[in-house]
């Protein structure tokens, strides 16, 4: 509402009728603070495709969680989402000043998102070869052993999968105490696949009170690991954040996933109609095709 200088009626609780007149998208300098743990990927999320229909540069600054339970982790945004959505000519880009993790928050980012005035269909509808692991793992107000560790469990869940020819190039993100700012405790590992054409596949998963921090290394890989076996260039994550860019693209998009989440049937619903644009959905066992017609 403040960017778009809209005017609302019934944001109230307990109203079943929502009015929103929206105007023109005013770029410039905005502060979000969540007060909670609530994430500042979702918030990213929602703001993004609004963003870029303003006049000039906008520079958000959220404040909140930045790894929490049913949301993009930030690195998953940082790495999996915006190099994507920069493929179809989206200019954001995304700082992490301090992290975030349930119950408390405290986390700090700062997004900077240009114009755009038009969007490059995608057009990644042919199986890929993953061949290298990138990956984040980091932990706060923790030992830094407890990153690590995260590391090793990932490293042998593939090879415990019998997937012994992958690169790996995994940071470690730790604080030593006297330099750690974050409320904490918390960890998490992102883990992204990139092979020789581009196309990016992610997963990742959160550290959690009474989870060793290998189990947590081994739960990324899995989540990884189902996009790796099925050889598709877009994760059944990142498919249902692409949908809305799809429908503001310039002609027909496709692309390859694993068979449809519900939040993606979900947004392809709502997208249509909110927009003029079709989608086509075709899918065979393993494998789906998301075609968002011209």
């Amino acid at each position: 509402a403040e960017i778009t200088q809209a005017r609302i009626k019934g944001n109230v609780i307990g109203s079943q009728e929502l009015v929103f007149h929206p105007n023109p998208v005013v770029s410039g300098e905005y502060e979000i603070n969540v007060k909670t743990a609530g994430s500042s990927s979702l918030i990213i999320q929602a703001l993004l495709p609004i963003l870029v229909n303003s006049s000039g540069t906008s520079t958000i600054t959220i404040m909140g969680g930045t790894d929490v339970r049913w949301a993009p982790p930030i690195d998953y945004i940082r790495f999996v989402t915006f190099p994507i959505l920069q493929k179809m000519g989206v200019n954001a880009k995304l700082a992490i000043l301090r992290r975030g993790h349930y119950p408390r928050g405290g986390g700090k980012v700062v997004l900077t998102v240009s114009s755009t005035s038009s969007f490059s269909p995608l057009e990644w509808d042919e199986r890929v070869d993953i061949n290298t692991i990138h990956g984040i793992s980091h932990c706060v107000k923790l030992p830094a052993h407890v990153a690590k560790r995260q590391v090793v469990g990932a490293k042998d869940g593939f090879r415990n999968q019998g997937v012994t020819d992958l690169l790996y190039d995994i940071d470690l993100e730790t604080y030593a105490p006297p330099l750690d700012p974050h409320i904490g405790p918390g960890s998490g590992i992102t883990l992204w696949g990139v092979s020789e054409r581009g196309p990016i596949v992610g997963g990742d998963a959160l550290g959690a009170r009474g989870i060793k921090a290998e189990k947590v290394g081994v739960l990324a890989e899995q989540n990884l690991g189902a996009e790796l076996q099925a050889k598709v260039p877009i994760d059944i994550h990142m498919a249902d954040m692409l949908i809305p860019w799809l429908a503001l693209s310039d002609g027909e998009s496709r692309f390859l996933t694993r068979p449809l989440s519900s939040h993606s049937k979900t947004s392809i619903k709502l997208v249509q109609k909110l927009s003029n644009r079709k989608f086509q959905v075709t899918t065979d066992r393993d494998i789906c095709l998301v075609k968002c017609l011209a």
